[in-house]
């Protein structure tokens, strides 16, 4: 692969990183509206924020059409898992 292209990608990786961690405070859980989408269950993204599923070396795969926040809950996931 051509070095500046290589140079490119890594630098756009490392923004999006960047990015992600200063907006981690509002990619959570917190700011997550239950009453927008009734079909996603309080309880289970709660149980899925203890970070069990690890441990026990399961999955978590987040369903839906667009614009129903798996975005949201799969960031809020992460940075739970990371913290």
């Amino acid at each position: 692969m051509n070095s500046h292209l290589e140079k490119f990608l890594q630098q756009l990786g490392w923004h999006q990183i960047e990015d992600l961690i200063e907006n981690a405070s509002t990619n959570n859980v917190s700011y997550f509206d239950f009453t927008f989408q009734p079909s996603i269950s309080e309880q289970r993204v709660k149980e899925t924020l203890t970070c069990r599923y690890i441990i026990n070396g399961e999955n978590r795969i987040l369903l839906g059409s667009p614009g129903v926040s798996k975005t949201h809950l799969a960031i809020s996931f992460a940075i739970e898992a990371l913290t």
